[in-house]
């Protein structure tokens, strides 16, 4: 998406009908498959009767890797590339230029690009597969909802699945007994509600992050404190509902690979320490790789030309990443701790 908002390119969102029915035929070192008939029958087809499966259908283990050959096939026919880090991310290229991306998620589409990828990759690809639906400028791709901006710039948004999270019941009795051990079965509910934030974590809310990571590693020896504080947790989700990512349309020239990192001290389970991580876009190993940290002392020693650490381990720690970042080119930024986006992945609210 951030290729699509850099090139100003439409964004196009697409689901393919039947797709794992597109698969190739069944190979015969399987043998022969048959089946039995769907409630209601098959019009045309006496009630009974098997019915002998030639090409993948949706059940079957091989079935998606089936499909994702007969689609990769017919996208490289026309000309595009299969990304080396993510088989599912396609490019086309154009007199040695970019002109188009395609990224596949089983059969949901994510796609944009120049007008020589719309004629000579987007119309075959409608004459080949039938579409449910071909949505251009927003619409909903894995579960979030896209809205492309006049600008050119993408805003992912899971509002409505965030306002559907429910909290845990617990009565006023129960909630007084804060250092009780859960059962299983608030064990269990517990598991379920931060499985249903932490996919809203990966999906467009990382504010939530660190908090859903905290509470997940305390299941298994969770009180019913903590069940209070899943609660205070879904009441966070409900109240920032409408928060979502922005993908800027920043200019092709300027983008940069960018890793900002940070860890909290002592706060998760056992003493262990929180650590989060952000990757900000990349698509080239051609792009400048830029490292943000907010530890001022660990920036002041790789910008030295010598190490003045006492501690010998530190100093070869140092050293080490002085000697990595010349090898790969990297440039160090530091930046102010209240401004250290990553901290909603490592502290709690």
């Amino acid at each position: 998406m951030q290729l699509i908002a850099s090139h100003g390119w439409s964004l196009n969102i697409a689901d393919v009908e039947g797709a794992f029915l597109r698969g190739d035929a069944l190979s015969p070192t399987r043998g022969r498959l048959f089946i039995d008939l769907p409630p209601g029958g098959v019009p045309g087809v006496a009630e009974g009767s098997l019915i002998e499966a030639v090409k993948t259908v949706y059940g079957l283990a091989d079935a998606p890797k089936a499909w994702w050959n007969c689609f990769s096939a017919k996208l490289a026919s026309l000309g595009t590339r299969a990304s080396k880090f993510d088989p599912c991310l396609f490019y086309y290229y154009h007199n040695c230029k970019l002109g188009g991306v395609v990224s596949l998620h089983v059969d949901d589409l994510c796609l944009g690009g120049n007008k020589h990828f719309h004629e000579h990759v987007v119309k075959p690809l409608k004459d080949m597969f039938p579409f449910k639906h071909w949505k251009v400028g927003s619409g909903e791709f894995l579960g979030k909802q896209l809205k492309q901006q006049a600008d050119g710039s993408i805003t992912i948004s899971q509002k409505s699945y965030a306002q559907q999270q429910k909290g845990l019941e617990i009565s006023p009795e129960r909630r007084r007994e804060k250092h009780e051990l859960i059962t299983e079965e608030e064990r269990q509910q517990m598991r379920g509600v931060l499985g249903s934030i932490n996919w809203l974590v990966t999906g467009s809310r990382p504010d939530l992050g660190a908090w859903c990571s905290l509470l997940q590693q305390r299941v298994n020896s969770a009180t019913v404190a903590d069940l209070i504080e899943v609660n205070k947790l879904v009441c966070l989700t409900h109240d920032n509902c409408s928060a979502h990512v922005w993908i800027r349309s920043i200019p092709v020239s300027d983008v940069q690979f960018v890793m900002l990192s940070d860890a909290a001290w002592a706060n998760a389970q056992g003493l262990c320490s929180q650590a989060g991580y952000m990757i900000d876009s990349h698509w080239s190993n051609q792009l400048p790789i830029t490292a943000v940290i907010d530890c001022k002392p660990v920036y002041d020693h790789t910008q030295s030309s010598t190490v003045a650490v006492k501690d010998k381990r530190m100093a070869i720690e140092m050293l080490l990443v002085k000697s990595d970042m010349a090898k790969h080119q990297v440039s160090l930024r530091w930046m102010a701790t209240k401004q250290m986006i990553v901290d909603v992945l490592t502290k709690k609210g």
